[in-house]
């Protein structure tokens, strides 16, 4: 399902709403599949967002531990952990429709 999708934190760290709604969010499907990924060691389930449009890479890290945390008229909001090299950051999407009519 195609969405625009905001990152609600950066290196763990919330972000403002004000800097929220000014974001220009990233077009895309979003697939989210369970994975063995090797740094966790375990298995996980993570959501990875394909680009809009063919042969472009996404902004986006996967995110690991992938769970629904929130979801209403306005969207929803998915959360889990991002890795960053060795770093590992909590990080939240907000995904709102797109296409279809839904906006």
């Amino acid at each position: 399902m195609h969405f625009l999708i905001v990152p609600m934190r950066r290196q763990g760290v919330a972000l403002e709403q004000r800097t929220l709604r000014a974001a220009t969010p990233v077009l895309g499907d979003i697939v989210i599949a369970h994975e063995y990924p090797d740094f966790l060691g375990r298995s996980s389930d993570v959501a990875s967002v394909r680009p809009e449009a063919a042969g472009r890479a996404t902004s986006l890290p996967a995110l690991y531990d992938a769970r629904l945390a929130w979801m209403g008229t306005g969207g929803l909001v998915l959360t889990g952990i991002e890795r960053d090299g060795p770093a590992v950051y909590a990080l939240a999407w907000w995904c709102r429709p797109h296409g279809a009519g839904l906006v």
